[in-house]
């Protein structure tokens, strides 16, 4: 499994920490979709039920911001603010605020703008 895990870091390209990084906020994007657009939208499941699947998801950003901050997008982080603010996550919470101004001021048309294709922040 090691062995399998490092021939996929350097295919992909990166460090150990950023690979990790990545797998976490794939994982946090893929339970924070399932419980926002399945549990809430299509099952109607109540909020205070979906609060433990959001501080789930909150938690596995969190792992990922630990890691490696750089895989962030202003998405991600958005999600990230969402599921620490709905899974009761405060500490979580303020971090990923004072990353979001941070990021917002070193990423301004992105934050204008969003995603932006070949678009130059020089």
């Amino acid at each position: 499994m090691i062995s399998m895990m490092a021939g996929l870091t350097l295919l992909a390209g990166c460090s150990s920490d950023q690979f990790k990084a990545r797998v976490l906020l794939y994982q946090a994007g893929q339970l924070y979709y399932k419980t926002d657009n399945q549990f809430r939208r299509i099952q109607h499941m109540p909020f205070q039920e979906r609060k433990r699947f959001y501080a789930q998801a909150c938690q596995l950003y969190y792992r990922a911001f630990q890691l490696n901050s750089e895989v962030f997008h202003m998405d991600e982080i958005e999600h990230a603010l969402q599921c620490c603010e709905s899974g009761e996550e405060s500490e979580r919470t303020e971090a990923f605020q004072n990353f979001y101004e941070v990021y917002q001021a070193e990423h301004p048309i992105e934050s204008a703008y969003g995603l932006v294709s070949g678009a130059s922040e020089g």
